[in-house]
């Protein structure tokens, strides 16, 4: 949902930001859509992380912020397929998220030649975070076949379940 912005709310908006809450009564007075607003700007915590995980590793670059955008969308459709469950979604966030994390920790790793007392720490969160990228992956594999299809027949008086 795009909402155009009146100035005043914008401003309302800003020192609600900085714990105004006087501000925050003024602002859900003149929005009328001010929950779904907050909830599709602050609610979805799966893509802030994704978004502060872009920004960290980019930095300015405009451009690597549009490449690793699409880069985790890509990932995302693939994982999604037809018709992903809630929980489905919730998993594949958190593996996009991962999937960027442990990305940057390996290059973070390769980046230099250091002595192997300095590397040690830059190996350790590698691992982490490809430890963290691979449990995810495993809970949606997991998730995916305890929600797989099961089909039942039945041969003659037998009932055969298949999954």
């Amino acid at each position: 949902m795009k909402t155009d912005l009146s100035a005043q709310v914008k401003t309302l908006l800003s020192a609600a930001e900085q714990g105004d809450v006087k501000a925050l009564h003024k602002v859900r007075a003149l929005m009328p859509d001010y929950r779904q607003y907050v909830q599709d700007k602050y609610g979805d915590l799966g893509k802030m992380t994704e978004r502060l995980l872009i920004h960290h590793y980019s930095g300015d670059q405009l451009p690597l912020q549009d490449g690793l955008r699409h880069g985790a969308e890509r990932v995302r459709q693939a994982l999604e397929g037809p018709a992903p469950t809630p929980l489905e979604r919730l998993l594949i966030e958190r593996i996009v998220c991962c999937w960027i994390h442990a990305h940057f920790t390996e290059i973070h790793a390769v980046m230099r030649d250091r002595p192997p007392k300095e590397q040690e720490p830059y190996d350790k969160a590698r691992d982490r975070a490809t430890r963290r990228f691979l449990a995810a992956c495993k809970a949606l594999a997991q998730v995916r076949r305890l929600l797989g299809p099961t089909v039942q027949i039945n041969v003659a008086e037998r009932q055969v379940n298949v999954a």
